[in-house]
């Protein structure tokens, strides 16, 4: 018996097996032991195609070929599987989620490549994702749905991951963790995050932004000073990118032509450049960061009479 095998990649594609038959052993037949292998015949000839295929595993199949006296001649298609496995999907999502004010769900589209469930694996995700779209062989397509709350880090895995990674350490195939399993960023951003948090130090006593009032007394004997803890706040720069701004430079608004100002570092220093012969006087500073101009802090100012 002769034996010969026919390769397919997982492309499928046509191959024509030419037989050196005498008359005297004719009539010729086949057997094939596989459905997927469709097969028409010449004279002297056997066609053999193949379809493609999305699973990973390698499929085979023999076509056994007679004569009259039933010598045989072996053909063993043999099709390699689909090894390019993959979800395909944004990394990050940023979004304002005064987005929610018009929209019930901000939706996103994630596509699962080959193997043979085609299934999205993220238990955290799985009641907000629904399949849009069964092709069945080559790929899924389905739709993130993002309510309103919903943001942190997720692990997305193409539903196969399990198995095929056993498959490709059988195989010597390398495993292609990077396209099978992804991290997923989800941020919804609030007004107060874009204006975000300034902290300042007066007598060791902290005050921010959203501090209520903000006193300080001055006078032309002693200098005081404020110190700026820190200042932060985000900012969108797409719908897949944001960036947190740290320790920006600020400036200080609205200084009173009685009232000498120093900003070194990030150190306020103010004094009184003249005495207060009247009644009390008060006025108000504002300490604003330069990279956001909603980011700010009032600090009320008084001056005693006669300091």
């Amino acid at each position: 018996m002769v034996t010969k095998t026919v390769k397919f990649d997982y492309t499928g594609g046509k191959y024509t097996q030419n037989l050196n038959v005498r008359g005297t052993n004719l009539p010729w037949r086949y057997e094939c032991d596989a459905d997927w292998i469709i097969i028409s015949t010449g004279g002297t000839s056997i066609n053999i195609e193949v379809g493609a295929i999305y699973d990973f595993s390698t499929r085979t199949g023999t076509i056994r070929i007679f004569d009259k006296f039933n010598n045989e001649i072996d053909l063993v298609v043999e099709q390699t599987g689909y090894y390019d496995l993959s979800v395909e999907m944004p990394a990050d999502i940023v979004l304002f989620n005064t987005y929610y004010d018009e929209n019930d769900t901000y939706d996103v589209y994630l596509t699962v490549y080959g193997g043979p469930t085609q299934m999205i694996d993220c238990k955290e995700l799985e009641p907000y994702i629904q399949k849009v779209w069964d092709n069945s062989d080559m790929y899924n397509d389905f739709v993130l749905r993002i309510p309103k709350g919903l943001e942190g880090e997720f692990t997305v895995k193409h539903s196969d991951c399990n198995v095929f990674e056993e498959f490709c350490k059988t195989t010597g195939v390398e495993y292609p963790k990077s396209g099978m399993e992804k991290k997923l960023a989800i941020k919804q951003l609030s007004p107060e995050d874009t204006i975000g948090k300034m902290v300042i130090s007066i007598d060791g006593k902290e005050y921010t932004n959203n501090s209520e009032t903000v006193e300080l007394e001055v006078s032309s004997e002693t200098a005081v000073r404020i110190w700026m803890v820190s200042n932060e706040f985000i900012v969108m720069n797409s719908k897949t990118s944001y960036s947190v701004v740290k320790n920006a430079p600020f400036n200080v608004q609205s200084v009173p032509n009685w009232v000498d100002m120093a900003v070194k570092d990030n150190r306020i220093t103010l004094k009184c450049n003249e005495k207060n012969n009247f009644n009390d006087r008060y006025t108000q500073i504002k300490i604003e960061n330069a990279q956001n101009k909603n980011q700010y802090i009032m600090v009320r100012l008084k001056q005693k009479s006669g300091s």
